[in-house]
């Protein structure tokens, strides 16, 4: 498995990510909206999010978040 890159990123990206298309976002970009949102609102803990992104196809499992994959 590839390894992980920790980035941090900036406040909500996942709400303008989804709000910049013209189509509703999906469950899963809401869901990271939402967390990152609860970060943001509790100050006084630092806190590390992971995120797997993956297809399983024909028994084949490709990690979508990472072009090569």
């Amino acid at each position: 498995m590839a390894p992980q890159a920790q980035a941090k990123p900036s406040r909500c990206s996942a709400t303008r990510i989804a709000m910049a298309s013209s189509t509703p976002p999906a469950s899963s970009v809401l869901a990271i909206a939402d967390i990152f949102k609860l970060i943001e609102a509790d100050p006084d803990f630092e806190y590390t999010v992971i995120i797997n992104y993956v297809e399983i196809y024909n028994e084949m499992i490709r990690d979508l978040l990472v072009p090569t994959s």
